[in-house]
């Protein structure tokens, strides 16, 4: 049996509001480096190869001020053995003004290098280099530093250390400081424990000689 034509229809059940989906957040625009940033995240990079030059550099100014000591002290004993015990000894003060003048220009060349070294100056490359070269020769211990010395001038960071550029980096990172490393503290100890101990030896060759002479 069919339904009336004048049944009234049911209603159609209405669907559910479908939210719409969240818009994302607006991504936030990257902030570019300033410059002084930039520059404190070069001088921390390089900031391990900076310290390591400095150190050589104290190393070598110590050992030119030594130098330059022995050169003093051998001016002295040439001009008592000249003055004060006459011509008999004249032969050795001439070999004690010899030192001084050598140790002289050796000792005012290594000062000169580590005064260079430690303000990054890049004017005594040439010098500190022929020196490091030179300490090559010296086996095995001056050997080491003097290849060690080399890798620190003539590394791709070496290079850029020495550069007027990084140091401008320098001068506008003030509170970044560049400590001497321990390896320099201990050679250095160990420099002046040795040089205390040549210093007794030829302290007790003068006073000999001395002795020697007035005797």
């Amino acid at each position: 049996m069919t339904a009336p034509l004048d049944s009234p229809v049911p209603p159609i059940p209405a669907s559910p509001a479908v939210a719409p989906p969240p818009i994302p957040p607006a991504p936030k625009p990257e902030l570019e480096p300033t410059p002084d940033q930039l520059a404190e995240a070069e001088r921390r990079r390089y900031l391990s190869h900076e310290s390591a030059i400095r150190s050589v550099g104290m190393l070598y100014q110590v050992c030119g001020g030594l130098i330059l000591a022995s050169a003093v002290i051998s001016l002295l004993i040439a001009a008592a053995a000249m003055f004060g015990l006459g011509n008999r000894y004249g032969a050795g003060a001439f070999g004690f003004i010899v030192y001084a003048f050598a140790a002289g220009l050796v000792g005012y060349l290594s000062w000169w290098i580590g005064d260079c070294l430690r303000r990054l100056d890049n004017e005594a490359n040439s010098a500190a280099t022929l020196l490091a070269v030179l300490n090559l020769l010296n086996v095995p211990f001056g050997s080491l530093f003097g290849g060690y010395v080399l890798y620190l001038l003539h590394s791709a960071a070496g290079r850029h250390v020495m550069t007027w550029e990084y140091g401008y980096t320098v001068d506008v990172t003030p509170h970044i400081e560049a400590r001497i490393t321990w390896w320099a503290w201990l050679l250095l100890v160990l420099l002046v424990g040795s040089l205390l101990v040549g210093g007794w030896v030829v302290v007790e060759i003068v006073q000999w000689f001395l002795g020697l002479a007035f005797g």
